[in-house]
């Protein structure tokens, strides 16, 4: 854990990206709406 955290603590370097995972074991490839009510 320790490793993770430096690792988020460290300056933004374009050349080496920070990309972030979530812990679930599924793929979140779709963002569904709410629709909205009229009114």
């Amino acid at each position: 854990m320790e490793d993770v955290l430096g690792t988020y603590s460290r300056p933004c370097d374009p050349l080496r990206p920070v990309v972030c995972l979530d812990e679930t074991n599924r793929q979140l490839i779709e963002e569904r709406q709410i629709p909205a009510v009229p009114g």
